[in-house]
C-alpha cells in the first residue's frame, strides 16, 4: 500500500479538458499487509506476497522461465522524479542475484541494475535515474537477473521503496574510515629521503594533518550529506597528494607525475612485450557461462587452472551505480594477486540514454561535451564521480591501484556517439585532451595509463593511426580492437592480421610506446584452434608482432555470446595449447608488475625439493618440478653442467611448472641430477638431485579392481537391501558396495546394464568408472556423499565403444556403489545386463558379493594381492656383455648384459666372415642388468660373435652354435 504521498502535486492539463495528477515524492513500506500495485505477470518465476510488512518475492528461476521474466509496480499516481531523480529500497535476499529496474511512462528506456548479496542481511541500495524518460513513472518493471538463463531460487525482501523527494539516503561513514585507514597504511609504509621510492620531507605531516581533519569531521557526528562526501573526497585527495611527493624513475608518460606503482607497471609491461604476450578477458571474474555471482571465479581459471594476467572491467557500471562495490572487489583483489586492470568506458550520455549512436537519436553528443558545450558541467560532475572511484581505488598498504584507461574506443567506427559521423576530428581530439587534462590536472588523479583504442581495419596501413590521434603527449599505450566473425580465415586475411600487428608495432616503437590489442575475439569461438593458430603462431614467430604486450577478449555472457572457453567447449584442447606455450602469460607467469624492474642476475629457484627416495608404483617415472620463475630443464646420471646434460625435459619447458617422464623397471634405484636456466640465460649453480625407486608393488588397488580380494566380503542373490522382499539383507548402512566376475567367450558389439536400485549409485567395469546416477559428478566419492534425492531407481546404462575397449574376453569385474542419504539405508539393488544380441550376460537374481560394513572398503596394495616383495637391484657400475648361455647352444641362448649409465645400445650378431646376421637390440636404454634370447634355428652351426655397442664401448663375445 501506499502509505506516504508527497504532498507537492503538479496539475497538468491536456486540450483544457484532461487532468492528470502527478506526485513528486512516494513511499511504500507494505506496513498495512498489503502490495497494492504490485503485480508477477510471470508467475512461474515469481511470486509475490507480504510477509512481515515486507514484500516478499518467491524466485524460481527454471528451464521453463523466460530469460525477461519481471514483476512490476503500478503506482496509483504518476511519479515525476525529476527534481531528485533517484529511487531507494531496502533489501534483503538468501541468494546472490542481479536486480534490474525499469521505471518509465510507456518510452522504452534502459535498465538499470545492483548486484544483491544473498547473505541475509538487509542493505539499503540506490539508483540514480539518468533517463529523462525514466524521471517521470507511470509504471515500473522489475526483473532478477535479467537475460539470463540460469536456474536459480530463493526468497528477496524488500522494504522501504521511495522515489524522487521522498527518497533518502543515509549517512555512511564507512567509506570515510576506508579513506582513513589507507591514509594510515600508506603513512606506516613510507620512508621521507631522497631515494627511489622515497618521498619528500614534510609529506608525511601534512597526510597526518589530513586525517586528524578527517577524524575531527568523523567527532562532529555530522548529518549534511554534501558535508560528509566533500570530507571524504579530501582525504583520498591527500592520500594522491602525498603519494604524488614521492621521488620516483622518470618515466615518459602522459601522467608526468603518476604513481610510482603506476610507472612499474609501465616499464615492467615495455620490458614482458619483447618477449611474452600477457592474456587479458573483460568481465573475467562475476559471471560465466552458466553461473553468476562468484566474484572469486572465472571460466578460465576453471578450463586452465589459472586466472587471466589481465583485468578488464567497464566505467559505465561506476557511472550508472550499477555493482561498484563488486568492481571495486574484482580489481583490489585481482591487482592483489598481481593482475593488471583496465577500464573500457562505454560512456551513456548526460541523458542516460546508451552509448551507441541510435541510442541518441544520433545527436552530437561530443560538442555538447566539450568546453562551451550546453552539457560541458553535466560532464564535469560525471568527470569527478569517475576521479572519485578511481582514487579510491586502493591496495592493501593504502596505495592508488593503477588503472590502464580506455574511454572512447573504437571511435574510428560509427556505432558509438563519439565515432565517426558523429563529431570531426579535431572535436574527437579535444575532448580526449579535456578528458585527460581535468581527470590529472583538476581532479588529481594519477593512477591511469591512457590507451586509444581504433578499430584495426581502420589504422593498420601506413601512418592511420594518426588520422584521429589525441597526441603523443595524450597517449600511452597504441592500442587496436580486432574482431574474427567467419568460421574460415582465409591466407589473405590471416596475412593481413600479421601485416597490421607489424605496422602498429612499428608505430608505437617509434612513439617509445607500449602495442596492445585491447579488444580482441571470435565471438562463440567458431574458428578453428583459434588461439594457436590465428593469435599465438603469427605473433610469437614473427621478429616485429611479437612486441605485443597484450591481448584482451571480451567477455563470456552465455553460450551463444562468448569470447573464451568454458569447461566443456571443444576449444578447450586449443585454448590448453594457448595456455601452456612459454609465450603466453597467465597470472601466475607475471613477475612482480609493480616494482621497479631491475637487471635479472637470479638463477632460477627449484620449488620443488626431494628430501626422500621418490617411490615410484609404475615403471614410467614421473618427475614434476616447479621453479620460481620461467625457466628451462636438463638432467642426466651424474653430476654436469646444464650444456653438458643430454636430456630435456618433455613438459613445461619455458615455463614454471615442468615434467617429465623417464623409463625404469621394477626394482630399480636411480639417481638424476637436474639444472635449470632461465630466458636470459642464468642458470643453477647446483643441481636439484631425484634418487627414486620403482615398485610396482605398492600401487594402490581399489576395492572395485580386476585384483582386489574380496574373497571375505558377504554374497547373496539379488535383490540385496533392507527391504523386507529382498532376498538378501544387507546391514542397515547408507552406502553398500558390489561385485560381481562374469565371463565373456568374446568382445561384443554393445552392452546394456538395467539398474535397479534407491539412491545414488555409482558403476565400475574392470576398475573403469563407467557411469553415476543420481551423486555429484566432479568429486571424489566417500562413504558418506549424499545421493541427490531417494527415489526409486530404474535405470539402463548403454555402454558404447569406449567402454567395450576395456572389456576382456574370459573374466570381467561389475562393481557398483549405492548411496542413501543420511540417516536412511540403501534399500533394494539389483541389476541385469544383455549385449547387442539380448542375451544375458548377468541375469536379475544373480549371485554378488557386497560390502556393508558401514564404511568404504579398505583399499590395499599389489605386493598385498600378490604376497610378493620388493627386491631392490643395485646398478651397474660398467658396461658389461656376459658370456651366452648355455654354450654351445642348439637352437637358442640367453645373452646378458648391463648398462652403467642411459645410453643408446645396439647388440649385433655376426658370422664367422663378418657379415651382419641379425640386430638383436637397438634402443636407449636405462641404466641397469638385461637378458635378450637370440635362436638360430635358421643358421647353420659354426662361429658366432654377440657385439654390445653402448657410450664409447664396443664389447665382443664368441658363441657357438651346434646342430
Amino acid at each position: 500500500m501506499i502509505n506516504r504521498l508527497k504532498l507537492v502535486q503538479i496539475i497538468v492539463f491536456t486540450f483544457s479538458i484532461s487532468v492528470t495528477a502527478q506526485v513528486t515524492g512516494f513511499i511504500d513500506d507494505f506496513n498495512d499487509g498489503s502490495i497494492e500495485g504490485w503485480k508477477a505477470d510471470h508467475e512461474r518465476t515469481f511470486q509475490l506476497t507480504n510477509e512481515n510488512n515486507t514484500l516478499k518475492v518467491n524466485y524460481t528461476r527454471t528451464s521453463s522461465s523466460e530469460p525477461w521474466d519481471n514483476f512490476n509496480f503500478t503506482p496509483p499516481q504518476t511519479i515525476d522524479i525529476s527534481g531528485k531523480p533517484i529511487i531507494t529500497f531496502s533489501v534483503k535476499s538468501d541468494i546472490y542475484t542481479v536486480l534490474a529496474i525499469k521505471p518509465t511512462n510507456g518510452n522504452d528506456v534502459p535498465l538499470i541494475t545492483q548486484d544483491i548479496i544473498g547473505d541475509g542481511e538487509w542493505r539499503n541500495i540506490t539508483f540514480e535515474i539518468n533517463s529523462a524518460d525514466s524521471k517521470i513513472i507511470e509504471r515500473m518493471f522489475l526483473y532478477f537477473d535479467g537475460g539470463s538463463s540460469i536456474t536459480s531460487s530463493g526468497a528477496v525482501f524488500f522494504d522501504n521503496i521511495s522515489f524522487g523527494d521522498s527518497a533518502t539516503i543515509a549517512l555512511d561513514y564507512a567509506e570515510l574510515n576506508k579513506a582513513i585507514s589507507a591514509a594510515e597504511s600508506l603513512l606506516a609504509e613510507a620512508v621521507e629521503g631522497s631515494g627511489e621510492g622515497e618521498y619528500k620531507a614534510g609529506s608525511k605531516a601534512d597526510l597526518l594533518t589530513a586525517i586528524d581533519q578527517a577524524n575531527a569531521f568523523i567527532n562532529l557526528n555530522s548529518e549534511d550529506e554534501d558535508e560528509l562526501n566533500e570530507v571524504i573526497w579530501n582525504m583520498y585527495d591527500a592520500c594522491v597528494t602525498f603519494e604524488t611527493s614521492v621521488n620516483s624513475v622518470i618515466v615518459n608518460l602522459v601522467d608526468d607525475n603518476a604513481t610510482k606503482e603506476t610507472k612499474y607497471l609501465f616499464l615492467n609491461m615495455e620490458e614482458i612485450a619483447e618477449r611474452s604476450l600477457i592474456f587479458g578477458m573483460h568481465d573475467a571474474t562475476g559471471y560465466g557461462v552458466g553461473w553468476i555471482g562468484d566474484n572469486n571465479r572465472s571460466d578460465v581459471k576453471d578450463v586452465v587452472g589459472d586466472f587471466p594476467a589481465f583485468y578488464s572491467e567497464d566505467l559505465n557500471k561506476i557511472q550508472n551505480n550499477n555493482d561498484i562495490e563488486g568492481v571495486k572487489y574484482r580489481m583490489t583483489s585481482a591487482y592483489e594477486r598481481g593482475g593488471i586492470l583496465t577500464m573500457s568506458w562505454h560512456q551513456y550520455d548526460p541523458d542516460g540514454r546508451g552509448f551507441y549512436d541510435d541510442d541518441v537519436n544520433f545527436e552530437r553528443i561530443v560538442s555538447y561535451i566539450l568546453p562551451g558545450g550546453i552539457r560541458h558541467e553535466d560532464y564535469k560532475s560525471l568527470l569527478r564521480k569517475v576521479a572519485y572511484f578511481l582514487k579510491s581505488l586502493r591496495g592493501e598498504e593504502g596505495e592508488s591501484v593503477p588503472v590502464i584507461f580506455r574511454p572512447y574506443h573504437e571511435h574510428t567506427g560509427s556505432w558509438f556517439w563519439w565515432g565517426d559521423g558523429h563529431r570531426t576530428v579535431q572535436e574527437y581530439n579535444q575532448l580526449w585532451q579535456f578528458t585527460t587534462e581535468y581527470l590529472r590536472d583538476s581532479l588529481n588523479v594519477h593512477n591511469l595509463l591512457y590507451a586509444l583504442s581504433p578499430s584495426f581495419s581502420d589504422v593498420t596501413e601506413g601512418d592511420k593511426y594518426y588520422n584521429t590521434y589525441p597526441g603523443d603527449d595524450y597517449v600511452d599505450i597504441f592500442g587496436t580492437d580486432k574482431y574474427f566473425s567467419s568460421s574460415n580465415i582465409s591466407t589473405s586475411e590471416r596475412d593481413e592480421f600479421l601485416s597490421g600487428i607489424k605496422t602498429l608495432v612499428g608505430l608505437a616503437k617509434d612513439k617509445a610506446k607500449i602495442m596492445a590489442l585491447t579488444e580482441i575475439g571470435n565471438e562463440g569461438l567458431t574458428i578453428q584452434n583459434w588461439f594457436s593458430d590465428i593469435i599465438l603462431e603469427p605473433i610469437k614467430n614473427d621478429e616485429t608482432a611479437r612486441n605485443v604486450s597484450y591481448m584482451a577478449v571480451w567477455r563470456n555472457a552465455n553460450t551463444d555470446h562468448f569470447f573464451a572457453p568454458y569447461p566443456g567447449h571443444s576449444s578447450v584442447p586449443d585454448f590448453l595449447e594457448f595456455y601452456s606455450d612459454p609465450f603466453t602469460i597467465f597470472e601466475s607467469d607475471l613477475p612482480t608488475m609493480y616494482e621497479l624492474p631491475t637487471e635479472d642476475a637470479e638463477a632460477p629457484v627449484f620449488l620443488t625439493s626431494f628430501d626422500t627416495m621418490l617411490v615410484s608404483v609404475a615403471q614410467d617415472v614421473q618427475i614434476e618440478i616447479e621453479t620460481n620463475e620461467r625457466a628451462f630443464l636438463k638432467y642426466s646420471y651424474s653430476n654436469e653442467p646444464y650444456d653438458n646434460m643430454p636430456y630435456e625435459f618433455t613438459g613445461g619447458q619455458g615455463s614454471y611448472k615442468h615434467d617429465v617422464v623417464i623409463k625404469s623397471e621394477q626394482g630399480f634405484e636411480e639417481t638424476i641430477y637436474i639444472h635449470a636456466v632461465d630466458d636470459v640465460g642464468n642458470t643453477t649453480d647446483q643441481p636439484l638431485v631425484i634418487s627414486f625407486v620403482v615398485d610396482t608393488l605398492q600401487q594402490e588397488i581399489a576395492w572395485y579392481d580386476l585384483v582386489y580380494p574380496a574373497e571375505d566380503w558377504n554374497a547373496g542373490l539379488t535383490p540385496i537391501g533392507t527391504d523386507a522382499d529382498n532376498v538378501t539383507m544387507s546391514s542397515n548402512v547408507r552406502t553398500v558396495y558390489f561385485r560381481k566376475t562374469f565371463e565373456l567367450p568374446s568382445i561384443p558389439g554393445g552392452l546394456a546394464v538395467q539398474v535397479r536400485c534407491k539412491g545414488g549409485a555409482a558403476f565400475y567395469l574392470n576398475g573403469i568408472e563407467i557411469s553415476r546416477i543420481s551423486l555429484p559428478e566432479f568429486e571424489d566419492l566417500t562413504y558418506t556423499t549424499n545421493p541427490d534425492g531417494f527415489p526409486q531407481i530404474t535405470h539402463t546404462l548403454t555402454l558404447g565403444s569406449e567402454f567395450l575397449e576395456i572389456l576382456n574376453a574370459g573374466s570381467n569385474i561389475l562393481s557398483a556403489e549405492v548411496h542413501a542419504p543420511e540417516g536412511e539405508s540403501v534399500g533394494n539393488f539389483d541389476i541385469r545386463m544383455f549385449d547387442d544380441s539380448y542375451t544375458a550376460v548377468i541375469e536379475y537374481g544373480s549371485q554378488w558379493s557386497f560390502y556393508d560394513l558401514g564404511n568404504m572398503p579398505a583399499s590395499t596394495t599389489l605386493g598385498e594381492v600378490t604376497g610378493l616383495k620388493q627386491i631392490v637391484n643395485s646398478l651397474p657400475a660398467e658396461y658389461k656383455l656376459y658370456q651366452n648361455y648355455p654354450n654351445p647352444f642348439n637352437p637358442s641362448t640367453t645373452i646378458g648384459y648391463e648398462i652403467s649409465k642411459q645410453s643408446n645400445v645396439k647388440i649385433e650378431v655376426y658370422d664367422i666372415l663378418g657379415s651382419l646376421v641379425t640386430t638383436l637390440v637397438n634402443d636407449l636404454k636405462n641404466p641397469g642388468s638385461y637378458e635378450i634370447r637370440f635362436n638360430g634355428s635358421g643358421l647353420a652351426s659354426g662361429m658366432y660373435s654377440a657385439v654390445l655397442r653402448a657410450g664409447d664401448r664396443i664389447i665382443t663375445r664368441k658363441m657357438m652354435l651346434i646342430k
